[in-house]
């Protein structure tokens, strides 16, 4: 019920929620913080306390949601390690990357699992340690704020963050890996970048391309445009981060450390 009421009070359609965080199964069990939410606002129209909320996801501060934000009232799902697991085995099995499985259960070190030890396998990551990964800016100099998640007009999810800089900026590879072009009509000339780090990364609307194949990173892969239906706008590159199949992490976090 507590679910149902969660999802209820999202304003959004099951498939405008489906980009955010989660992988399709679990799709229906969120709320997608918006602009002006509160914690305690959000608990009370979804029938549990804000205590419970807040420990649920992971939340230190009741008071710091920001939106774009993905919350739960479900109790995530867990696996008790076993002899001879891997966290990346666990984390293969279940169709997500060893680091947003790390990540979410704040293992520093994926190697270092013991047997009987309890690992959640959903659940929105954690605020301060979650989406925090070790990058490259892509995009040196650009401007940006925290867009990443505010629903568009068509009632669609931004899961990205856009990074604004004049047109022909260089773009750079934020991590080492293979970059793949992926020209589509929505992102324009846009890129795939499998990374070494397991996630992958997605940018869109590009003016021209740069390196592709396997590059280091900082490798100049494309230049800041406007392609794709951002034709109206000004140039930006569109970035995305994805940990897992099915999933969108927030590339917030890691920008703001990085740029």
């Amino acid at each position: 019920m507590q679910v149902r009421a969660l999802a209820a009070v999202a304003g959004l359609a099951a498939t405008a929620a489906l980009a955010i965080w989660w992988p399709a199964a679990v799709a229906a069990d969120i709320y997608v913080v918006a602009p002006g939410d509160t914690l305690s606002g959000i608990a009370a129209r979804a029938g549990v306390s804000t205590s419970r909320l807040a420990s649920l996801n992971g939340i230190a501060n009741p008071n710091h949601i920001y939106p774009g934000q993905i919350l739960s009232a479900n109790e995530p799902a867990k696996y008790t390690v076993r002899s001879g697991d891997t966290l990346s085995a666990i984390a293969a099995r279940n169709g997500l990357s060893t680091s947003y499985l790390a990540a979410l259960n704040g293992i520093s070190n994926p190697n270092a699992i013991y047997e009987g030890q309890t690992v959640a396998l959903s659940g929105p990551l954690p605020v301060a340690k979650a989406v925090t990964m070790s990058i490259l800016c892509p995009v040196p100099g650009a401007t940006f704020v925290n867009d990443f998640g505010y629903v568009r007009p068509d009632s669609t999810a931004h899961a990205g963050v856009d990074l604004f800089a004049p047109k022909g900026t260089p773009i750079v590879a934020p991590v080492s890996g293979l970059v793949a072009w992926d020209p589509n009509p929505s992102g324009g000339k846009a890129f795939q970048l499998y990374g070494d780090d397991g996630i992958r990364y997605y940018g869109a609307h590009l003016d021209r391309y740069g390196e592709n194949g396997y590059v280091s990173a900082g490798a100049v892969i494309g230049y800041v445009g406007n392609t794709g239906d951002a034709v109206m706008t000004s140039p930006h590159l569109h970035f995305e981060m994805h940990p897992g199949s099915g999933l969108t992490m927030s590339p917030y976090p890691s920008l703001y450390q990085a740029c």
